[in-house]
């Protein structure tokens, strides 16, 4: 295991997977049966779960950009920073289309088994996004553990 594996494949999930939408990766940079601890609400969890949210993002926000602000790196875990801009064009957790520009920031966590991801935690400023779609922020309510 090296650091450099670990922060190719945060740099690969914040730039390639969400910022291109290229979900052919997740079959190659995560584990089969990679275990997501913070589902979106509705998402299934594994490769298809994660297929399926970067998908419905890239549909509700067909401009989605995402700025990768930091990697760190150490032993089995990395972490990034990130912040994702776009505009609301499609629906995203239940709320139709607003035209809202869309600026939002999150931190994920993984750990590395092999050379895949095996585990994910992610943190997003969901009552920020809530408040820019028009939903309130109780719609995000997801159990930590």
């Amino acid at each position: 295991m090296t650091r450099d594996l670990t922060k190719r494949l945060l740099q690969e999930q914040i730039e390639r997977v969400w910022g291109r939408g290229e979900v052919a990766l997740i079959a190659s940079n995560y584990s089969p049966d990679v275990l997501d601890h913070m589902p979106a609400e509705g998402q299934s969890s594994g490769l298809d779960g994660l297929k399926n949210v970067v998908g419905e993002f890239h549909a509700a926000i067909p401009d989605l950009a995402m700025d990768l602000h930091h990697v760190l790196a150490a032993g089995d875990y990395g972490v990034d920073v990130w912040t994702l801009s776009g505009t609301h064009d499609g629906p995203l957790f239940g709320q139709d289309a607003t035209g809202a520009p869309l600026r939002f920031s999150g931190i994920d966590m993984v750990r590395v088994e092999g050379d895949r991801i095996a585990e994910l935690w992610h943190v997003e400023e969901m009552a920020q996004l809530g408040e820019q779609i028009g939903i309130s922020t109780g719609a995000f309510d997801v159990p930590l553990f």
